[in-house]
Order: C-alpha cells, then structure tokens, then sequence
C-alpha cells in the first residue's frame, strides 16, 4: 500500500456493531463456511457490495489472517480491499468448535481459531491500525475469554467494547517503512502489504510507501527503516534489510521479527 493522504484513523471511524452483525456458536466446518455466513450479514444489511465475499475468500487466501494467542483460543480477522464496502462494520462470531485458519505470521501453520472478526472498513489504512488495535486488544487472556463466552450478541459486544478500549490505550506513532524493488509496482505491492500486516501482528503500525532502487537515496531520510528485493546503498543514514523473504516465504518470520526489533528500537 502506497503512503495515503491524511485522513481520519481507525480510532475516529465509526464502526458498526450490531447484534445483527455478531453470530454466537456458530456452526461451520471451514474457512469459507465463516467468512460467508459473516459476509452475509454485512451484505444483507447494506454495508458491503456483492463482490464483498469473494474478495474476502481470494484474500485469505493470499493474505491469512489467523492469529495465534496465548491460551487456547484463537482469533482470524479476514477482510478485503476497502473498494468492497459501502460503509464500516465489524461482523463478529465466536465457532462451536475451532476452524483452522493459516496463520498471518507464519502462513504453513494452521491456527485453530475459536473467535472471527470480519472487518469491513473504507479508508485505506483503517485496516491496518484496526488489525492492530484487535491484536492489541486480544493479547490479553481475560478479554479473550469474555469475549467467547458471551451468552448475548449484546454481552459479546460489551466484551469487546472496543470504544472504551479505545479511551484505554494511546496508539504509537506509526513507522515510517520504505520499500524498495526493481520496478517498484506488484513485487513492493506483496512487500508492503506482507510487512503491514505481519508487523500489526505484532502490535506495531506502520505506514510503508513504494519506490524504485534508483529513488531510495533521495527518500531514505524520511524513513525509519528501508526493506529492499535488491541492493541499494549501505549509507543511507537508516537501517536497510536486504531480502527476498516476502516474495520466496523463506525466512518470512525471521525477517518480520527483524524488521519489529529495528522499528522497537528506533523509539
């Protein structure tokens, strides 16, 4: 995702929650079975267009969104480009019994999730600071717990109560992040939005902007960090991670855990 211009975040939006919109013990046996009864409801209640649910699935696909957590239970967060819906809306269940979705962090590893939030938001980079703030939220066992124990959609929305949690916590100031390629279009394109979401996994927001080699010395400045698929200077005067692991997945991980250390430091 290129660098958007200013607007308001995740924590200004207005985001639905509904007892329409929140499904308790659901009954399904795969990915697809969640996210298209979740969908459904966003659908029928005006918030999303058709094409909603496909993108949905074609992303999970690419991009997986189980988060694992400590404990037992986990939590999914799928989502699709902010083209597909017509207005913000979290769409939320907790299963009757756990659904394996791919882990965002490292995608070979099945997650048994037991908790799916389906986001539905419409700013560009509103995705990224709410997956963070639910990765935030969910590091804590209690709220995990309320959360799928909740007799009610009512009592599973007071769990979540994100506006309070909202008022609880002052959000960090996101990281700059360069990303570089040769051509600087699809291949930083899949960098960037693996780097995004990987980092919001681990709680740390970042804004990323796309350029080509040739362009990194003018803009490294401006930058926390520059993640390159291929060699640029060594004196830019900022960190510079060098690695095809977002395109090959090898080493995904350990680069990610890299890049969150870099930016950790960079205060």
């Amino acid at each position: 995702m290129t660098e958007p211009p200013a607007q308001p975040s995740a924590e200004t939006q207005q985001v639905a929650l509904s007892d329409r919109l929140v499904v308790l013990r659901m009954e399904a046996f795969s990915v697809e079975e969640v996210i298209r009864q979740l969908a459904a409801r966003l659908e029928a209640d005006g918030l999303v267009s058709s094409s909603f649910t496909e993108a949905v699935l074609e992303r999970e696909r690419t991009y997986p969104t189980g988060l694992r957590l400590a404990g037992d239970l986990h939590v999914a967060i799928p989502h699709a480009d902010v083209t597909h819906v017509i207005a913000p809306a979290l769409a939320i269940a907790t299963l009757a019994r756990p659904v394996d979705f791919r882990n965002m962090v490292n995608p070979e590893e099945a997650v048994p999730v037991s908790i799916v939030i389906l986001m539905a938001l419409n700013q560009p980079h509103a995705q990224i600071e709410m997956l963070q703030r639910l990765a935030a939220f969910f590091q804590e066992p209690q709220r995990v717990r309320r959360v799928y124990e909740a007799k009610t959609a009512e009592d599973l929305i007071r769990a979540l109560d994100l506006l309070s949690y909202n008022k609880e916590v002052t959000m960090a100031q996101p990281k700059r992040v360069l990303v570089s390629c040769g051509t600087a279009i699809a291949t930083s394109t899949v960098v960037a939005k693996a780097i995004e979401e990987g980092l919001a996994a681990r709680g740390i927001s970042v804004i990323t902007r796309q350029c080509k080699a040739a362009e990194v010395p003018a803009l490294a400045k401006d930058f926390d960090l520059v993640v390159t698929t291929t060699p640029v200077p060594a004196d830019l005067g900022v960190p510079v991670i060098e690695t095809l692991a977002f395109l090959t997945g090898i080493g995904k991980d350990e680069t990610l855990d890299k890049i969150a250390e870099i930016l950790r430091r960079s205060g």
